[in-house]
């Protein structure tokens, strides 16, 4: 699936192997999915819309190896010892996992596929959303439960 440069940050990604960066890095990845996919600031800095597309492809890449990856490990949890922490960081790991399990029991989309094809379609963008929606599920092979529903 990743080649060349690609292929060392997909290294890195399962090297690491931390929910919490993971789940840092995907929102991180929803946000920059967001801003290229509604936005035309991408059209005007002079990157033209196939670099637009490419970009979108590969950033939806990395967000499905992050979420469809079979190996990943919720290490935190309410039981992990935060006495150490102060107090906004104890708040702020306590909403991080209350998040994180919403997004275990599916109640909430990790990213909002429906949402960002409905936008693409009524602001005439769905040549710029349509490509990185589809790698994006294309990634879903990864994940066994997918495989099976």
């Amino acid at each position: 699936f990743f080649q060349g440069h690609q292929e060392f940050f997909y290294i890195f990604l399962r090297s690491v192997n931390s929910y919490q960066f993971g789940l840092q890095l995907s929102r991180r990845l929803v946000g920059l999915i967001k801003i290229m996919s509604l936005t035309d600031d991408a059209l005007s800095k002079g990157g033209g819309l196939e670099q637009r597309i490419a970009k979108l492809q590969l950033l939806a890449k990395f967000l499905g190896v992050l979420i469809f990856s079979p190996n990943w490990n919720l290490i935190g949890s309410r039981s992990q010892d935060l006495s150490g922490v102060g107090g906004d960081t104890n708040t702020a790991l306590a909403s991080a996992m209350d998040e994180a399990r919403m997004h275990m029991d599916c109640t909430v989309p990790i990213i909002p596929l429906k949402k960002f094809i409905e936008d693409g379609w009524k602001n005439l963008h769905l040549v710029v959303v349509i490509p990185w929606v589809v790698e994006f599920l294309h990634m879903a092979r990864w994940d066994k439960v997918s495989l099976n529903s």
